[in-house]
């Protein structure tokens, strides 16, 4: 067994290099082919590619073995048959029956590794896997599968192994319309989520806009008492009048309380022209919330009508399920 794992370690790395002499005189080429057939490699360029290396050395490799190893490992490969070096073409005919599958012809696959598949005896193999295939515990477990059944059993089996196939797919069906339900009432959760996360951004709007509005409302209306008085001492200072009552700001110029009072008026334009676009802002935040939460609902109901039928259809499929056995089996 040390020996076997040096080899193959050996041939693994000698296939990214160039063969030396000493490589060429003492390769074990079986190995090397079935190492190049098992990395999936041209094998018919890389013994050309041998061939040509180990000339130059004045040494003619072991074609036959290299040829031999590529069967060997090629046979296995193009078959998918793990165990093929125990069993040969007839275990490919009775796995591939007992898996349930149609005959298979294997030749194209395994052309490439020079490899001609043994008919005969995957015939024979095929022979024994069906009669266990075709029985009434491979039938159900076929079913109970899901897969459909491609009338492979001999003509004396073949009622049997439909009664107890249909007998495993109907429970099989039973069991995805659970999944069904399952998946609807997961969407149905979800969706319910997501409804009452869009219902909290729609009352936090609310909230945020009538605290902006109370906000932005008492800085306008002391914006415009500024303004209101402003404006009442630029009108007592223009006319003089000195029975309104009304006393100077403190030694402010006319020109300062012009200066002043445009700023207030700049200032109350912006003020009034933000609140007008943030409420416009959150009305059609709110709108847009709105309308999701509306799709949401309606796909919500739709979907309560989607589980009520799957939850019909899943009593409808344990039902037949059971009838099926009772009367069948």
């Amino acid at each position: 067994m040390k020996t076997f794992i040096l080899s193959l370690l050996s041939a693994l790395f000698l296939s990214c290099s160039s063969l030396s002499k000493k490589d060429c005189s003492s390769m074990n080429w079986k190995l090397k082919g079935i190492t190049d057939a098992r990395n999936n490699k041209n094998w018919n360029e890389r013994l050309g590619d041998y061939q040509n290396q180990c000339k130059e050395h004045g040494i003619s490799i072991n074609r036959d073995a290299y040829v031999s190893g590529i069967k060997h490992e090629g046979a296995r490969i193009c078959s998918d048959f793990s165990n093929f070096h125990l069993e040969g073409w007839q275990g490919v005919g009775q796995r591939d029956a007992i898996n349930g599958d149609s005959k298979n012809d294997y030749h194209n696959a395994c052309l490439q590794y020079g490899v001609i598949p043994i008919n005969s005896l995957y015939e024979i193999g095929y022979s024994k896997g069906i009669e266990v295939f075709c029985s009434s515990d491979s039938a159900y477990e076929f079913g109970l599968s899901g897969r459909e059944y491609s009338y492979q059993c001999p003509k004396h089996l073949e009622s049997n192994f439909l009664r107890h196939h249909t007998a495993g797919m109907k429970v099989f069906e039973a069991k995805a319309m659970e999944q069904e339900v399952a998946t609807i009432e997961n969407k149905l959760d979800s969706l319910s989520n997501q409804f009452s996360q869009k219902q909290r951004e729609i009352d936090q709007a609310h909230q945020d806009l009538t605290h902006y509005l109370r906000s932005q409302n008492r800085k306008i209306d002391k914006l415009e008492g500024e303004q209101e008085y402003l404006a009442r001492q630029i009108n007592y200072r223009h006319h003089r009048n000195h029975d309104s009552g009304i006393k100077p700001i403190g030694k402010k110029s006319d020109d300062s309380l012009l200066q002043d009072k445009i700023s207030v008026d700049r200032r109350l334009t912006a003020a009034r022209s933000e609140l007008r676009k943030k409420k416009a802002y959150y009305h059609d935040c709110i709108r847009e919330y709105e309308d999701d939460l509306a799709s949401i609902d309606r796909s919500i109901h739709n979907l309560e009508s989607d589980l009520m039928g799957a939850k019909r259809e899943l009593r409808n499929a344990h039902r037949d399920a059971r009838m099926f056995q009772t009367e069948n089996l």
